[in-house]
């Protein structure tokens, strides 16, 4: 995967200011800029979640420009989120075989899923029996769904199984798949998924780009720190410069363009 100047990661703090703006992230090579915030973010609540992962190139806009916040999110769309958080785009491209035919996506995410199938994130034989008539990879993910991939992704597997017989304490805990149980309970207790404001977990409710960003920036405090990497908030924005004030407050001027 080809990487952004990684320090652009100090618009990723909960204090973000609002910037009025698309800001622009150069890569290290010099190629075009990539967006980090978007029409349709600028005011809403997901803005920091949306930023974090479009520096880190996770997620990317639409083609109308905006990133579709209240749009529902497709299957073959999180995998492809999952497998670039786990930082291993550039494995996924290099697998070959046949492994996970049977779920049909788009060429541009078929690496992917079958990356994931080969590492156990996705299994076979969970997706294809209740796989439907419509395509596999642009059917609607729903919110359990997304818990398990997450959970799996992160390497949590044997907390999810710990929890496996535990009660939620949601209050539609009994519509919480058998199979899906523990891994719903080991995201939250990870704190990349909550439930409603009337305890409710909806889980078969599909999930939105802008719901889904907001689990994959609070999965990335559980993955290894990457290196050069500043954390603090905001200070300034202009075309070229960012400037953030770190933990030690002192002033951090991070270059955006040439």
């Amino acid at each position: 995967m080809k990487k952004f100047t990684q320090r652009v990661i100090a618009l990723l703090v909960a204090a973000m200011v609002a910037i009025s703006i698309p800001v622009m992230a150069e890569t290290e090579s010099g190629e075009n800029g990539r967006k980090i915030t978007f029409p349709d973010t600028i005011t809403h609540w997901s803005q920091k979640h949306v930023a974090k992962l479009a520096a880190l190139d996770i997620v990317k806009g639409q083609s109308n420009g905006n990133y579709g916040v209240d749009d529902t999110i497709s299957q073959q769309e999180v995998i492809v989120m999952a497998v670039r958080l786990m930082g291993k785009e550039e494995e996924a491209s290099k697998v070959t075989g046949n492994t996970g035919t049977s779920l049909e996506t788009d060429h541009w995410a078929r690496d992917h899923v079958v990356y994931a199938l080969r590492e156990g994130i996705l299994q076979a034989g969970e997706e294809i029996k209740d796989n439907g008539h419509v395509k596999w990879g642009t059917r609607s993910a729903k919110r359990e769904w997304v818990a398990k991939v997450m959970v799996r992704a992160l390497g949590k597997e044997e907390e999810a199984a710990e929890l496996a017989g535990e009660e939620s304490g949601f209050r539609d805990h009994e519509d919480i798949s058998e199979d899906a149980l523990g891994y719903v309970n080991a995201a939250v207790d990870l704190d990349i998924i909550t439930g409603t404001t009337t305890n409710d977990f909806l889980p078969l409710k599909t999930i939105t780009r802008a719901e889904t960003a907001s689990i994959f920036a609070k999965a990335l405090s559980h993955l290894p720190e990457k290196d050069n990497v500043t954390v603090g908030r905001v200070s300034a924005v202009s075309d070229t410069t960012l400037t953030v004030r770190d933990s030690e407050g002192d002033l951090q001027r991070i270059g955006l363009g040439n």
